[in-house]
């Protein structure tokens, strides 16, 4: 017990006087190093770790029957590859060790380290992998992305979305952590909101306790008011949710 609070008396000055996540390149810069670990690469590109949610294969599955070209958003070491395995697949991930055991894996998909690498394609689906959206630190930065993979679809091409939810009050260390982001951040140039806090794990993983960015929505309203004034048309369905651009 007394080195569990040790621990967590580190971490928590830690945080308070490295800047590591006081400024925006800051924040996402911690999540490239906590996926980057060997022990994370290892973990991702065993295809035995490569468990989906019965959600994520209903979408993949559609996507496969529909056919045509698709991105996969945070493709990591090619885990929704697997299931995608007729299609012209393109992956795009900024975790530059991943994508080369992707590349490996997978030798035909096209991969890139950017969307902008991808500015003069047209996607018929487009499948953010989970967690990716929670990961991006603002309202306005997510609000842009989704516009940015508005604009690589087709005119009747389709995003899919899965985003995390959860009450900070239920879970004491989530909150703390929130509040301390509002502390650091008066002092920087990155605006809290509700919701933004920081994490180790997604899920049983991450041995080396690397920290990183994450904002929680409370619930599907609040994510339905968020994509509401992307410019896109959203539906939810069973799990995830649907955006496609708006047609005149």
């Amino acid at each position: 017990m007394i080195k569990l609070w040790t621990e967590r008396a580190s971490s928590f000055l830690e945080f308070f006087f490295s800047g590591r996540f006081m400024s925006l390149k800051g924040v996402m810069r911690q999540t490239q190093i906590r996926y980057g670990e060997p022990a994370e690469i290892e973990f991702y590109s065993g295809s035995g770790n490569w468990n989906f949610l019965l959600e994520e294969r209903e979408v993949l599955s559609r996507v496969q029957q529909n056919g045509g070209k698709i991105l996969v958003v945070g493709c990591g070491a090619g885990r929704e590859f697997s299931l995608l395995r007729t299609l012209e697949v393109f992956g795009v991930d900024d975790c530059i060790p991943l994508l080369s055991n992707c590349q490996k894996n997978f030798p035909d998909a096209v991969l890139a380290d950017s969307l902008s690498s991808f500015s003069e394609q047209r996607f018929d689906s487009i499948f953010v992998s989970f967690h990716v959206y929670n990961h991006i630190q603002g309202k306005q930065n997510r609000l842009d992305f989704l516009r940015s993979l508005g604009n690589l679809c087709t005119e009747r091409g389709e995003i899919f979305l899965f985003v995390d939810v959860f009450k900070l009050e239920e879970g004491y260390r989530f909150l703390a952590a929130s509040w301390l982001l509002r502390v650091l951040w008066i002092f920087s140039d990155l605006n809290w909101e509700a919701g933004d806090t920081l994490r180790k794990y997604n899920g049983g993983h991450n041995p080396w306790g690397r920290v990183f960015f994450y904002h929680y929505f409370r619930d599907a309203q609040e994510i339905k008011n968020e994509l509401s004034i992307s410019g896109l048309k959203i539906q939810m369905e069973n799990g995830y949710w649907k955006l496609m651009r708006l047609t005149s």
